[in-house]
């Protein structure tokens, strides 16, 4: 037994001893670099890091060589290897590291030109171009692939989709020219591409559209009296617009949609042409009208000088005249004896309004040319905000004065994290203050914040369509609304736009998974008409506020200018979005003005 248990012993006491001996072998001691293995030159785009062999010592001090692989060295220094120029890179390998020096030189010349002609060879574009079709953006060699169009009707996302503002039914398809530059470590080469966009066929809108311009009808002999239409009851967002060939006979006031009719002294035939406006299409080729108008009375001379002062509007009146005829938006509102008014006592809410002043007749006068000039009556709680703005400035003058009100005066700037509880506050139900109102499905849920299951912070511009990320723009309170989270993975980096036969947003499961009216096909997102002009107004703003948008178009986040514009009228300001520009007032310190004013938008860019 004994003996046993002593060869036991021996057997436990050698294995211990091999096993010793086997850890002390196998140990790595030390790493180099097999310089050997480094190539004397190294393009940029064809090296790959296991060419590098690593020499590895264990603890037998017998040496073993093994490839260098990707986990040895950081995503930091793995990235260098595509930049040109001497980079140090760190490789680790079982806690040891060493360094090794790595040049990266540029391509040839003559491999720079191969990369470019090799991807300039792979474009393809079609010879009747579609919508939606995806521009390359980068070559499969290597090289970046920018796009332009000589054509409006022809844009071209960031993302390289094609969208397209197809010639109308009565057009001729039309020839555009597209020309790609391909750039390749500063060598660049550019290539025109021709393609047809062919003219739509005729749908429902333009059956529609037809319809009402064959059934209008004017008179073909006028007095003093011309009504024109300007809309049509049945068709909501239809509008037209008229012409007068002679301006001095028949005056035509579209925003207005007003028409004064002045005696010739004989009989004159003018010429009314029209263009209706509806759904982003304009339809202008359809005939005019000839009327005859009667002569008559000459008109009495007309007021000059209108000026403003606060509330009273002068003028210089005329020699002889009795009284005048003040007109509010074209509404006859009062008859007064001397050449001024107080537009507070015609005017009893704030807003933008156009008053006109007309000579009455005398003598043997008739009604004279009525004189038109502005008025912003400013709600009293912002007058203050505003009183240094110049309403009758238009354009990129206006612009640039409102850019710097919005700028100044946004003092508090909040973080994309502090719109969790802020929202709470700006977007909260106008009935029930535990709730807030969600964007575009426009329901009322539990305004506690769950980590974006009820709701989540929603850019209004997409993210990956603008310049912004989780600050500056990206966390205006004026900018960011609360979504349902399907709400929002529907309508994803989509551009917003007139939306037909696409598909119908559910909301999430957390929110009963209902449809909601929102649409969406291709790379087009159509929102409910009530949030239209909230959409709108919102991009007025941020294209205002931010001089980064000076780099950006209205078709960077929409389908085009006058779709915002036309959506900003469909839907006015309500009581909610009024109350929520006025909570992110205390929040920031400014104010959207498309909101307070909506028409600004028509000033600028109308």
């Amino acid at each position: 037994m004994r003996k046993i248990i002593r060869k036991i012993a021996v057997l436990l006491t050698l294995t211990f001893f091999s096993l010793i001996l086997t850890s002390c072998t196998d140990k790595v001691l030390g790493i180099a670099i097999d310089e050997t293995s480094i190539p004397d030159h190294i393009v940029v785009g064809t090296f790959d890091i296991t060419d590098l062999n690593l020499v590895v010592t264990k603890g037998n001090y017998q040496t073993e060589t093994i490839p260098v692989t990707i986990s040895m060295i950081s995503a930091t220094d793995f990235a260098k290897l595509s930049n040109v120029g001497t980079h140090e890179i760190a490789i680790t390998y079982l806690g040891f590291t060493i360094n090794v020096t790595l040049k990266i030189e540029a391509p040839s010349d003559q491999d720079i030109e191969t990369v470019l002609q090799s991807d300039l060879a792979e474009i393809a574009i079609p010879a009747v171009m579609s919508d939606l079709f995806v521009l390359p953006l980068n070559g499969t060699h290597g090289s970046t692939i920018s796009w332009e169009t000589d054509s409006s009707a022809l844009t071209v996302s960031t993302g390289g989709t094609v969208t397209l503002t197809r010639p109308l039914y009565f057009e001729e398809d039309l020839a555009v020219t597209l020309t790609a530059t391909l750039e390749y470590y500063g060598k660049t080469l550019s290539q025109t591409f021709d393609t047809l966009i062919p003219k739509r066929n005729k749908d429902d809108v333009d059956e529609q559209i037809e319809s009402v311009a064959f059934g209008l009808t004017l008179p073909e002999l006028i007095d003093n009296t011309l009504n024109l239409p300007f809309n049509v009851p049945n068709i909501s967002g239809l509008k037209i617009e008229w012409a007068s060939n002679n301006p001095e006979i028949i005056v035509i006031n579209n925003p207005l949609q007003t028409v004064q009719v002045l005696s010739p002294e004989t009989d004159t035939p003018v010429t009314l042409s029209f263009t209706i406006h509806y759904q982003n299409r304009s339809y202008s080729h359809f005939d005019g009208f000839t009327v005859i108008v009667k002569k008559g009375t000459t008109p009495a001379p007309a007021v000059t000088d209108l000026s403003l002062d606060g509330s009273i509007l002068s003028w210089t009146g005329v020699e002889g005249a009795e009284s005048y005829a003040v007109y509010v938006d074209g509404a006859l509102v009062k008859i007064v004896e001397n050449s001024f008014v107080d537009l507070d006592t015609v005017i009893d809410s704030d807003g933008r309004y156009t008053i006109g002043i007309q000579t009455n007749p005398f003598g043997s006068y008739a009604p004279s040319l009525i004189v038109e000039i502005p008025y912003q009556q400013i709600p009293s709680h912002v007058e203050a905000y505003y009183r240094d703005l110049d309403f009758a400035l238009v354009g990129n003058a206006l612009k640039m004065e409102l850019r710097e009100l919005i700028t100044v005066t946004h003092t508090t700037k909040t973080s994309y994290a502090s719109l969790r509880q802020h929202l709470q506050y700006t977007d909260a139900s106008l009935t029930d203050d535990s709730k807030i109102l969600l964007f575009y499905s426009r329901i009322e849920v539990d305004k506690t914040w769950d980590n974006g299951a009820t709701y989540n912070r929603e850019h209004v511009w997409a993210q990956s369509l603008g310049w912004f990320t989780e600050s500056g723009a990206g966390s205006d309170l004026h900018h960011i609304r609360p979504t349902d989270p399907s709400v929002n993975s529907s309508v994803n980096n989509r551009k917003f736009g007139n939306v037909e036969g696409g598909k119908q947003i559910n909301l999430s499961k957390k929110n009963g998974e209902g449809l909601i009216d929102g649409f969406y096909k291709g790379d087009l997102f159509e929102p409910a008409d009530e949030v239209k002009g909230d959409v709108a107004r919102i991009i007025f703003y941020l294209m205002t506020r931010y001089p980064e948008s000076d780099s950006y178009s209205f078709t960077s986040v929409a389908s085009s200018l006058e779709l915002l514009l036309e959506w900003n009228a469909l839907d006015p300001v309500d009581e909610f979005e009024a109350r929520r520009n006025d909570r992110t007032w205390e929040i920031q310190g400014n104010r959207n003005p498309f909101i307070d004013f909506s028409f600004l938008a028509d000033q600028i860019w109308g």
